[in-house]
This record gives C-alpha cells, sequence and structure tokens, in this order.
C-alpha cells in the first residue's frame, strides 16, 4: 500500500483558536526521480552479458548478507543494547547524553512572519493533513489563523537519533482547498558573499608585464651587440678603403 505518513497529533491554543487534530505528515521530496532512473538504467559488459554491483570482504570474497556490528577498542564486539552516548566537551570532558525520541505530538511554541520564512535554512518540506472530517476542520481552523495574520507557526520535531529541528507550518490554499506545509530547520542561513550593484562595469586596462621567464636574456643581448658593433666596423673600413 505504500507510505501513508507519519503519525502525529497538532496542539495549538492562543485562548481564541484552540485546535487538537490527529494529522500525518510526509516528506516531499524528488527521490522518485533517481528512482524511476535506476529501474530504466542497467549495465552490460562488453560481451553483452548484465552486471550487478557486489560487496566483497577484504579477501575479495563476494557478501551476499551485510549487518552492522559495534567493536570496542579491545577488538570485542559490543550488543547495540549496551552502547552509551557521550558529547566531548570543548575542553576534552565527556558527557553522557542519550537520543531524542520520535515526535509524536506537534505543539505549537511560537510564530514567525510568514514573509521571513525564507531567512531559515530549510532541510525538508513536509505536507501535513488529516483524513478524518473532525480534524480537517480543527486544521482549517488553525491554517485561517495563520493565513489572517500572515504567520508561521513553530514547533520542535525529531526523527530519533541526535537530531533535532524546529519545524515551521504555514498554510497554502488554492481552489476552495488547503494544506499545511512544514518547513524543518536548524538555523538562519548565512549569506557572506554579498556583492555591490554594478549597472555596467568600467573597462580595465591591464597593466601587467611579462615575467622573465630565462635567465639567457642579457647573453643573447650581449651576443646581438657584439654582432651589431662588428658589422658597423666592417661598413666603415669598407667606406674608408674606397
Amino acid at each position: 500500500m505504500g507510505f501513508k505518513g507519519y503519525k502525529a497529533t497538532l496542539y495549538f491554543n492562543n485562548g481564541e483558536v484552540k485546535i487538537k487534530a490527529n494529522v500525518r505528515y510526509a516528506r516531499i521530496s524528488s527521490a522518485f526521480i533517481d528512482k524511476t532512473i535506476r529501474k530504466q538504467l542497467v549495465m552490460r559488459d562488453d560481451k553483452g552479458y548484465r552486471v550487478s554491483e557486489a560487496w566483497v570482504d577484504q579477501n575479495g570474497n563476494v557478501i551476499t548478507k551485510r549487518s552492522k556490528i559495534y567493536i570496542n577498542e579491545r577488538g570485542e564486539r559490543v550488543p547495540k543494547d549496551k552502547i552509551r552516548y557521550f558529547l566531548v566537551q570543548e575542553d576534552g570532558t565527556e558527557v553522557e547524553v542519550e537520543s531524542f525520541e520520535r515526535t509524536n505530538e506537534l505543539e505549537i511554541i511560537d510564530f514567525v512572519p510568514a514573509d521571513r520564512i525564507n531567512e531559515f535554512l530549510i532541510e525538508g518540506i513536509y505536507e501535513i493533513w488529516a483524513e478524518k472530517k473532525s480534524d480537517i476542520a480543527e486544521l482549517y481552523q488553525f491554517a485561517k489563523f495563520l493565513r489572517d495574520r500572515n504567520l508561521a507557526g513553530v514547533t520542535k520535531i525529531s526523527f530519533g537519533g541526535f537530531k533535532e529541528y524546529y519545524a515551521i507550518i504555514y498554510p497554502l490554499f488554492r481552489d476552495g482547498s488547503f494544506l499545511l506545509l512544514m518547513g524543518l530547520t536548524r538555523m538562519k542561513m548565512t549569506l557572506s558573499h554579498w556583492m555591490p550593484i554594478v549597472e555596467k562595469a568600467e573597462e580595465e586596462r591591464r597593466t601587467a608585464r611579462k615575467v622573465k621567464a630565462t635567465l639567457l636574456d642579457s647573453f643573447f643581448g650581449q651576443k646581438e651587440e657584439k654582432r651589431e658593433e662588428k658589422e658597423l666596423e666592417r661598413e666603415i673600413e669598407e667606406i674608408l678603403a674606397q
């Protein structure tokens, strides 16, 4: 049946608008293009036989099944459930940390003006939608609230592991329908290469000179000067002989 999106509950209450909606969200991605191309491309050798990739060990033996294992500095195998995580501080000390759990509640904690969304580095965009009419009605109230005030809601989200994002949620309305988009970000964009406005560049004259690429210029120059001196002496002798 395919992936139908992650499940979550969206909460918002500012006293004026209060919603609680069961939603789904899924990333908008171009990965399907790569999958389609991979299905259409095949590899063949110079004899026409089909070729596929394979993994080999250090001895060149084909590995048919791969699995990740964990080994400590003594070469001993460690079960994954026995592993602890530590964050190395700037002074070299370590602090034990634990991973985030997958977010299943999206609670709006702040807002940003909708026209400032492009100031954030968006790492992924997700659609948010509901399936039940009661949940859709809740989302519609929230979408209108954001649209009428030109705002985007802000929450936090994690898919587990050690990454957590701020999620910026904003509505789209089109042809009598609506949906919510959610952009994930961890930082504002840093723009470091602003250029001055130049309508027309002035023509720059080249002032460069050729580099001295040989050490023989003076040698051959002196030989040329001596040759010219000898020719001049010969011409004078011819004139005197007349």
